[in-house]
């Protein structure tokens, strides 16, 4: 538990060694198992992402799919993968993530829109938007985004109307939103084409 002290004092370098060291000792399954996964999460944060790919993966060899620790994982190695741009790999884990958790979980929400956005990297659009239309429908925190994406992908989808419609939500529900510009942006460039 040191290791925790450590990694909520902002000490990642130094949790890493206590976690190490309390997954060496394998006293106790559930020990090592959480060890693995806050190594894991610090890794994440100094975005050491393969590292903390290696580290969630122990978590599986160890777990299996009740324990909160291995679903936690799914989420963290998903991200991992996205961030190192495999989103092949990472799309079963965010799925794994959303099939096993409920949609009260603490990511649910976030591993919904990256499982759209692993959908519209990887050219599968349909996928991708009907996803984003999900978040939509739940009513997403981050729906300006949701909103935004459906934009774009009806757009590529040759859906202009669509499209234009789901700009200019962002554009006039959403005039705070980070993707304001990027809405204007893309609508003029539908109108354009």
């Amino acid at each position: 538990y040191k290791g925790t002290e450590l990694f909520n004092r902002s000490e990642y370098a130094r949790a890493v060694n206590m976690f190490d060291e309390a997954s060496a000792l394998d006293y106790d399954k559930n020990i090592t198992i959480q060890a693995h996964y806050w190594a894991g999460e610090a890794y994440s944060i100094g975005n050491r992402w393969e590292d903390a790919i290696n580290e969630y993966a122990a978590v599986f060899r160890l777990s299996r799919d009740g324990n909160p620790y291995h679903l936690k994982s799914r989420y963290g190695i998903g991200y991992a993968y996205f961030n190192l741009k495999e989103y092949e790999k990472a799309e079963p884990n965010f799925e794994a993530y959303l099939r096993q958790g409920s949609s009260s979980a603490q990511n649910y929400r976030d591993a919904l829109l990256r499982l759209a956005d692993c959908h519209y990297a990887q050219k599968s659009y349909e996928e991708a938007l009907a996803i984003y239309q999900q978040s939509i429908r739940e009513n997403h925190p981050d729906m300006d985004y949701a909103l935004y994406q459906t934009g774009v992908v009806r757009g590529l989808l040759n859906q202009k109307n669509a499209a234009i419609e789901a700009l200019n939500k962002v554009i006039s529900e959403h005039r705070r939103s980070a993707y304001h510009d990027d809405a204007l942006f893309e609508k003029a460039q539908i109108l354009f084409e």
